[in-house]
């Protein structure tokens, strides 16, 4: 296909890497044929710098707008219509990621109700927010995980707040849901949850310790 649309020839083993790398995804491989790079650098790339091609070649083409929605979007690993709507104050969110996904963004649609970012493309994605609006990037996390804890969705929120940084509510929840966690077998899950506590926090609050 490279030969034949571009007049390049990849030896086997290159374009194996490259698919795997791109997780087969059609624009990946697409922008990779088509990038000022060289493609052994782009084959050899480790994660950091395929972020960065990510960056230069799909996120810098956009516009600012649709940047902010990336962003926002990108908090969340399955996204929801209806509860991410909500959320981030979009009426119209269907539409939206329906033009994400047939503009190729890396956006899959499993369902009409859940939507997925490839996995790499998201995490530069909160990376780009987290360094270029740390306030925004937190609010929104903890917007998401107030919406999701009233839902009763408790680990998703969990994972929210942690990652907006509010270890108060991560405790408060924990202590609030923890036997039913533990209930439902969810003791791995907990451990993570409390090991990314500050130490301090942790050992302050005899309850966790018992947990």
């Amino acid at each position: 296909m490279a030969h034949n649309l571009l007049g390049k020839n990849i030896a086997d083993d290159r374009a194996s890497q490259l698919a795997q790398q791109m997780d087969g995804w059609p624009l990946g491989i697409s922008l990779a044929l088509n990038s000022s790079g060289e493609l052994s650098e782009i084959s050899d790339a480790g994660n950091n710098q395929l972020f960065d091609f990510l960056s230069r070649q799909v996120l810098d083409q956009q516009t600012a707008e649709t940047r902010k929605l990336l962003f926002s979007l990108s908090a969340f690993p399955v996204i929801q219509p209806e509860i991410c709507g909500d959320i981030l104050g979009i009426k119209d969110i269907r539409n939206k990621l329906h033009h994400l996904h047939q503009a190729n963004l890396f956006l899959s649609m499993y369902s009409r109700d859940e939507f997925r970012f490839h996995q790499l493309f998201r995490e530069f994605l909160q990376t780009s927010f987290k360094e270029s609006d740390p306030s925004a990037f937190s609010g929104l996390h903890s917007r998401a995980a107030e919406k999701l804890e009233s839902l009763g969705h408790i680990e998703q929120a969990l994972e929210h707040y942690l990652t907006a940084g509010n270890f108060e509510a991560v405790t408060r929840v924990i202590l609030a849901s923890g036997e039913e966690l533990f209930r439902r077998g969810r003791c791995t899950g907990l451990a993570h949850w409390l090991s990314r506590l500050p130490e301090k926090l942790r050992y302050s609050k005899t309850e966790l310790e018992i947990l």
